[in-house]
């Protein structure tokens, strides 16, 4: 009892120290409230002692914080007195014009030190700097004292749009209401950005017509008020000045986007100033921003076809353009690559020109391999353009940069379809040149057109046929190559198979007529010890280095292995219930067969084969030992699989080490699957149906496309 009477007064002692804890702080809190309050007052009084004489003095003072600081609260103090400020504005719009310019100077000072966003004076100084602005320009009705020095007039105009620079800066409806109250102002502006006699002046109304510029209500009064022509005039007065270029070079883009106005008005009226020179040098502009709208300003001339011949002869046009398009993002690469295209449309001399320009097609590769969609596709279609115009054209683009087929093949399986027909075009283009064909099969096209071939896209499967055919009438080393890339695959299915272009079919069985006229042979290599056995065929190497009995069956249509059987037993009793099998389906006859036997019991697997394997008059040889192997010999065989599932043997090798080269006739390799495949088939179909049959008529149009393989 007494012990919870202990704890309950230590919980109400502890309750009353938090509630007089937090009291403290709370008067801490207003105390420290009240010392600030008060510390403000005091200073606030200060400041109020201090005599406008004495704050003259301290603006004046050599330390540069104290003047900031009188300046500062001298400021302050000006924008408090409404009195003072309403005669100042009244002094502004006075007769004397010497007095006007004093005026105009405080009130720009005022507008350029005072955050005047939301302020009530901010109106009224803005109607006030409106009007001083049009009074500059009509001065024998708007002042009644005008001053003997003329540069008054200019600081005037100067400070005003200074001001008026200030508060419109990035509002529209301050510029709105500008325009609204002065509609004047506008022919005011312009005058005044074409102003000589006074530079800043001059800078100052083109920062007022850029802001107008870019306000949509607002541009239709500047071109109303001639503001094309005029900008036109800045853009060469300006020269030099790369601020006020890209000013001028963005307000006529501008101009040119107005959907009221045709593009071709504007640019022409731009034109006729002479500006063409002044806009394309400024693609050489160490400004990034100059740089930029004048490549916009040149695509608007290019895609407009406005002036395009006079944008070409001016010296230096495509160095420029291609220092743009190597040190640019993707924003103004594509841009820079669209004016190319656009300006060699119909122009073969300014073509000429690009594929002698070195700088420009190294930098394509590069394109190609951009992560921006436009940056690649618009330099395939320059690519292409250049392709078009023959061989000349295409010998001298792997001149200038050899790597650009390499660069053409990483787009193969580019995801726009717009992009994947370009590049096949650009690939046939290079096709027709037999001279280059050769290093072009080295970089790698093979692989992108027969991927075409099967994509089920029917221009593109045009063109790889189209490929293809050229590929096959040449030089044999280029048949050989296709055959080794699985192209008589491919190629048969374009022979056999339905399209909607019907050219395609036929291409198909001219290449692969062409194909069963290669000299090459398809050339079989082992090297066999006790530890590794290894297969080449066709640069391929396949390992068969399990013990015992390997099979590798390799596709003479695709090139490439079908499959790799292994058997293996541990003892001799075990053969009994090896059962040896080769894929027998039709389309399987004709694949090579290697067979490589190793390690232990190897003359037990060799006779195990033996009701698999025919032998020809050539391959039959000796018939005595012909399964029989001494000591640790091992043995190859190479045969061609038949339809039965039995093989035909051409070679038989028997040693300790087995280092060998055997060669097939490519083209009985070739002939032999094609009848097969295609052509018997055709013609047992066309004989066993009626003449009048549907499927017949299908069959007669097949075994036309298939008579060179007949032959």
């Amino acid at each position: 009892m007494e012990q919870s009477t202990v704890l309950k007064r230590g919980a109400a002692s502890a309750a009353i120290l938090v509630v007089v804890a937090a009291g403290w702080k709370v008067v801490s809190f207003f105390r420290a409230l009240l010392r600030e309050v008060y510390e403000r007052k005091q200073v606030s009084r200060l400041e109020d002692v201090i005599s406008l004489e004495q704050l003259d003095i301290l603006a004046r003072a050599s330390n540069v914080n104290l003047r900031r600081s009188a300046e500062q609260l001298l400021l302050e103090r000006v924008m408090r007195n409404t009195g003072s400020l309403r005669q100042l504005l009244r002094w502004c719009l006075c007769g004397d014009e010497e007095e006007v310019m004093k005026a105009a100077t405080v009130l720009c000072v005022l507008v350029k030190s005072v955050d005047l966003r939301n302020h009530p004076w901010e109106r009224p100084f803005l109607w006030t700097l409106g009007q001083m602005l049009v009074n500059s320009f009509n001065q024998t009705r708007a002042y009644t004292k005008q001053a003997k020095d003329r540069t008054i007039t200019d600081q005037i105009r100067k400070l005003t749009t200074c001001a008026l620079f200030e508060i419109v800066c990035d509002s529209s409806p301050k510029k709105e209401i500008l325009c609204r109250d002065f509609p004047e102002i506008v022919s005011c502006i312009l005058e005044l950005a074409l102003s000589t006699s006074c530079k800043e002046a001059s800078r100052y109304g083109l920062f007022l017509t850029h802001q107008m510029a870019i306000h949509d209500v607002l541009r239709d009064q500047l071109v109303e008020a001639g503001g094309i022509k005029k900008v036109a005039q800045t853009l060469i007065q300006n020269q030099g000045d790369p601020m006020l270029q890209r000013l001028s070079l963005q307000i006529v883009v501008l101009f040119a986007a107005i959907l009221d106005i045709d593009s071709k008005v504007t640019l022409r009226t731009v034109a006729k100033e002479k500006t063409i020179t002044p806009i394309v040098v400024c693609l050489k502009s160490d400004d990034t921003e100059c740089v930029y709208w004048a490549v916009v300003l040149v695509h608007e001339f290019a895609i407009n076809d406005v002036c395009k011949d006079e944008i070409c002869e001016v010296y230096g046009l495509l160095r420029s353009l291609a220092q743009c398009l190597a040190a640019s993002e993707s924003s103004q690469q594509r841009l820079v690559l669209r004016v190319i295209c656009f300006l060699g449309l119909k122009n073969d001399g300014f073509k000429s020109e690009v594929l002698h320009c070195t700088d420009l097609i190294t930098r394509l590769p590069v394109c190609y391999a951009s992560g921006d969609g436009d940056v690649v596709h618009w330099s395939l279609v320059l690519t292409h353009d250049l392709a078009m115009a023959g061989r000349c054209a295409t010998q001298k683009l792997l001149e200038c940069c050899p790597q650009i087929f390499p660069g053409l093949i990483s787009v193969t399986g580019h995801e726009d379809r717009a992009v994947r027909r370009l590049l096949a075009e650009t690939i046939g283009f290079f096709c027709c040149d037999e001279h280059n064909l050769l290093k072009i099969v080295d970089s790698g096209v093979l692989k992108t057109v027969l991927q075409y071939a099967v994509s089920g896209d029917v221009e593109l499967v045009f063109w790889a046929g189209a490929m293809l055919l050229n590929l096959a009438m040449t030089s044999d080393d280029i048949k050989l190559e296709i055959l080794k890339a699985g192209g008589l695959s491919v190629i048969m299915e374009l022979a056999i198979g339905e399209h909607d272009n019907p050219q395609i079919s036929p291409m198909a069985a001219k290449a692969l007529a062409m194909l069963g006229f290669t000299d090459k042979p398809l050339v079989v290599s082992t090297a066999c010890d006790s530890d590794n056995a290894r297969v080449k065929i066709n640069e391929k190497i396949y390992h068969l280095n399990k013990p015992g009995l390997n099979i590798l069956i390799w596709n003479t249509l695709t090139s490439d292995s079908a499959s790799q059987l292994h058997y293996q037993v541990k003892n001799v009793w075990d053969f009994k219930d090896l059962n040896i099998k080769l894929p027998s389906k039709p389309a399987d006859e004709g694949n090579l067969v290697i067979v490589v036997i190793r390690g232990k019991h190897a003359q037990a697997y060799l006779k195990a084969l033996k009701d698999l394997m025919l032998f020809s008059e050539i391959s039959a040889g000796n018939k005595q030992g012909r399964f029989e192997l001494q000591g640790d010999e091992m043995c190859v065989i190479i045969s061609t699989l038949l339809a039965s599932g039995l093989v035909s043997v051409s070679h038989m090798a028997k040693d300790t080490t087995i280092n060998m080269d055997f060669e097939f006739p490519y083209n009985d390799v070739v002939n032999h699957r094609v009848a097969e495949i295609v052509v018997v088939p055709v013609i047992k179909v066309l004989f066993s149906t009626p003449p009048e049959s549907p499927i017949s008529k299908v069959t007669v149009r097949h075994y036309h496309w298939c008579l060179p393989l007949c032959d």
